[in-house]
């Protein structure tokens, strides 16, 4: 059994997404189907079949890492934002280029808003709007396309089903 759906939209979700400046009722929603849908609420931390993805938002370290040292480092706004809104690793004046795949991969486990703010700005990166807010079916498509990929074992089907039975 996972984290409480209620507590962790209220606790982890939203005030990540405000604190950083994108939260919207549809980003919201689009991360909690990420996280029923890809651990079940928290229910799996670690990929299964020895994947490389971790956390709540089943985030791989290299896409972390990404995220963090390249568009982050092109996009000052945003580094100041996330950087300020959760400290990250405990360290204000982080250099970016410091950062281990070990550290990064043991804050996407341990740290539920430092795991959510990543994937919300992994999928900021998208130039695609958002579905509405309570468009799961789009969402679903959103989170298919842009987050698990093609290639991905993940359906739009599975998101909605999952969505529907820990989240809605």
């Amino acid at each position: 059994m996972g984290i409480n759906a209620r507590h962790f939209r209220q606790y982890v979700v939203r005030p990540t997404l405000q604190e950083m400046g994108m939260w919207s009722e549809a980003a919201e929603n689009l991360m909690m189907g990420i996280a029923a849908t890809e651990s079940h609420l928290g229910e799996f931390l670690k990929q299964h079949n020895d994947g490389p993805a971790v956390g709540v938002f089943q985030v791989e370290p290299a896409t972390a890492a990404d995220v963090i040292l390249r568009y982050l480092d092109e996009r000052e706004d945003l580094d100041d934002r996330f950087q300020d809104a959760f400290r990250l690793l405990d360290d204000r004046d982080l250099d970016w280029g410091d950062i281990s795949l070990d550290r990064i991969t043991e804050k996407l486990v341990t740290d539920l808003r430092f795991s959510c703010a990543v994937a919300r700005v992994r999928l900021w990166m998208v130039p695609e709007p958002l579905p509405a807010a309570h468009n799961i079916p789009g969402l679903a498509r959103y989170w298919k396309q842009h987050y698990n990929t093609a290639g991905g074992k993940g359906t739009a089907e599975k998101f909605i089903r999952d969505y529907r039975e820990m989240v809605a």
